[in-house]
């Protein structure tokens, strides 16, 4: 006899509506377009129109240098026309580019990773090492590295002329 009651029949009929609203609701909800999305707080449709900005760009400069310098027309207008097709195609068309984006935005992820141990190998290279060589040859200590078992701590007390606050504001 449990759960036959008015109330409970009440209470199932309530759930199921509202259950119903709330699929009906999603259902009909529109498809927002992908180029539409935020992406490092700009819209892809963006990112997409100055990607095709920056090749078109880098196209027209490469079709001007084989026209002026080598006198190569063919190739040089090729590529202008390409350029325009390519600005044509990212700001009439830009769903037909952002493939092509999203491929160059892996791309250029992959190569931040690289870049930025290759970047970091050469500061280390050029600044610390040369640094530490020339604290070897002149026989520099920038830390006391000595073990001393009786001490408790190798907290090094300052003298108390430095601790003025007010050489916080005369700095250098």
């Amino acid at each position: 006899m449990a759960g036959k009651g008015s109330l409970a029949e009440e209470i199932r009929t309530g759930l199921s509506e509202k259950v119903q609203v709330s699929l009906s609701l999603v259902s009909s909800s529109p498809k927002k377009d992908p180029l539409d999305e935020l992406y490092f707080r700009k819209s892809i449709r963006q990112h997409v129109k100055e990607f095709v900005c920056i090749f078109a760009i880098i196209t027209l400069i490469m079709g001007g240098y084989r026209i002026y310098w080598h006198s190569d027309m063919t190739w040089g207008l090729s590529l202008a026309a390409f350029a325009v097709l390519l600005l044509g195609l990212g700001y009439l068309a830009p769903n037909l580019i952002r493939p092509v984006w999203k491929g160059w935005m892996r791309f250029a992820e992959k190569i931040s990773i690289v870049m930025s141990v290759v970047i970091l190998g050469i500061a280390w290279i050029v600044a610390l090492i040369p640094i530490a060589i020339m604290l070897r040859f002149f026989r520099t200590k920038v830390m006391d590295l000595r073990f001393n078992a009786p001490v408790e701590s190798y907290w090094e007390m300052r003298d108390p002329k430095h601790d003025d606050f007010k050489l916080l504001k005369r700095q250098f």
